[in-house]
C-alpha cells in the first residue's frame, strides 16, 4: 500500500517527535528548518503577486519575505498556492495574530493600519482573531 504524500509527512513529524522527546515545539522548529521553502518557489511567489507585500503593498522585492496561510505547523505545505510574500512588520503581526496574541502593541498596530482588513482577511480562516478588531 502506497502512503499519501500527507501521511508520508505526518509520519515524518511523528518520527520528529518521538526523536525530541515529544517536545513539540523542537520537534516543529526543526520540521521548519529541515523543510524550507525554495528560493526559487519565493522567487515565483513574489513574481507572482508584482513584487509587492499582499498586504500593504510594500514593494522593495529583496526584503519580501514569504507568509504560509495555512501554517506548516498545522500542515500547511510549501505551495505557490499556501504562500504570500509579505514585509517584515506584516509578517510579524500576522504570526502574532495566528499564534494569539492580544498585545496592545499588536491591537494598536491593527486599529491604525490602514491595511487592517486585508491582515485580518488572510488571517480569519485561522479562528483566532480578535473579535472587537474585524472591520
Amino acid at each position: 500500500m502506497c502512503e499519501s504524500e500527507d501521511d508520508t509527512e505526518y509520519n515524518y513529524i511523528l518520527t520528529l517527535l518521538k526523536k525530541c522527546g515529544n517536545d513539540y515545539n523542537v520537534a516543529i522548529l526543526g520540521y521548519k528548518s529541515l523543510n524550507p521553502v525554495s528560493k526559487t518557489l519565493r522567487d515565483e511567489v513574489k513574481r507572482e503577486h508584482g513584487f509587492k507585500c499582499a498586504v500593504c503593498d510594500f514593494s522593495v522585492s529583496c526584503l519580501l519575505e514569504v507568509h504560509h496561510l495555512i501554517p506548516k505547523n498545522v500542515r500547511g505545505k510549501n505551495v505557490e498556492s499556501n504562500l504570500i510574500p509579505v514585509r517584515p512588520t506584516c509578517h510579524m503581526v500576522m504570526h502574532k495574530i495566528e499564534n494569539g496574541e492580544k498585545s496592545k502593541e499588536v491591537e494598536n498596530f491593527i486599529k491604525t493600519s490602514p491595511y487592517n482588513s486585508k491582515i485580518l482577511n488572510y488571517t480569519s480562516h485561522l479562528n483566532v482573531l480578535y473579535e472587537d478588531l474585524k472591520c
